[in-house]
């Protein structure tokens, strides 16, 4: 494979979560390093790579306090003029693989990369529970509350949150997302009671972030989330992140939920109670 190093980093105590493992904005955050080193490596302007379209994250390990964290990168190059960035992350004192990232852009016509940095696409990047597309914009906000919505985060977009450019950081929209995550987990019918009484912990498995308008500092922001699916033991929200003053959609993240278990660390099967909130959420969607 012909992938380079571009990020090497530690898990820290503050960096995780109450589940006490990393918290999803620190594995993006990771990945947002590595996309930077790797078009500085390969000498890809973003001209020529053209606007991101879409991230998508899938975790396949839990990371904790005192991992070793290496993420190595390639560029896959598709058909249509469409090119991908390629980032694997392991836990580099045993090797495993904690989490991949697949970046997608449109490039300019006829770009393409030395082949030492160009490489297939790993089958464990792959989309699993959600598909490759990015998500089109088709409702706002009042749209989204009056079929099974609820808004789930109101903040603000602080300048320590943008990069050079004025543009929020990746790990930023996460944050924002993963700060929504408990209130829109109760709106889904699996309350902090329910987890609290049954030991449980709010789990990430899958995440698709499409991009439309990247927030700058001093937007006001809310998030609307809704139900988008469920099976036997995963879940599927859809964050739809907004500006507060236009409505305006700035992205917009589907995430595979599940419920783990936090002395096994292993999924629990969703019972007929939380079920039956879950149906009431996806069905309300159905009706846009």
């Amino acid at each position: 494979m012909p992938a380079i190093e571009t990020a090497r980093s530690f898990v820290n105590t503050w960096d995780c979560d109450e589940n006490n493992h990393l918290n999803v904005q620190a594995y993006v955050g990771a990945f947002a390093v590595a996309a930077a080193q790797f078009r500085a490596a390969a000498g890809i302007s973003a001209d020529a790579l053209g606007i991101r379209r879409l991230r998508h994250v899938r975790y396949h390990r839990e990371l904790v306090v005192g991992d070793y964290i290496d993420v190595a990168s390639h560029a896959v190059i598709g058909a249509a003029d469409t090119a991908a960035i390629v980032h694997v992350m392991t836990e580099r004192s045993t090797g495993e693989l904690a989490a991949t990232a697949i970046d997608r852009y449109a490039p300019a016509p006829g770009f393409a990369l030395d082949a030492r940095f160009v490489g297939e696409m790993p089958e464990a990047a792959l989309p699993r529970g959600l598909d490759a597309a990015p998500v089109a914009v088709t409702a706002g906000t009042d749209h989204l509350l009056a079929h099974g919505g609820a808004v789930t985060h109101r903040g603000l977009i602080l300048p320590a949150e943008c990069d050079a450019a004025g543009a929020l950081f990746d790990r930023h929209y996460v944050a924002r997302f993963s700060d929504s995550a408990g209130h829109a987990w109760d709106h889904a019918g699996i309350t902090r009671q329910w987890l609290d009484a049954h030991h449980c912990g709010r789990v990430a498995v899958e995440m698709k972030i499409s991009f439309h308008h990247p927030p700058i500092a001093g937007d006001l922001v809310h998030i609307v989330s809704t139900v988008t699916g469920y099976s036997r033991t995963t879940f599927l929200l859809r964050h739809t992140l907004f500006d507060s003053r236009t409505d305006r959609v700035f992205a917009v993240a589907d995430i595979v939920h599940l419920v783990m278990h936090l002395d096994t660390r292993r999924a629990v099967p969703l019972d007929a109670e939380c079920v039956n909130v879950l149906d009431a959420r996806v069905a309300a969607g159905r009706t846009q």
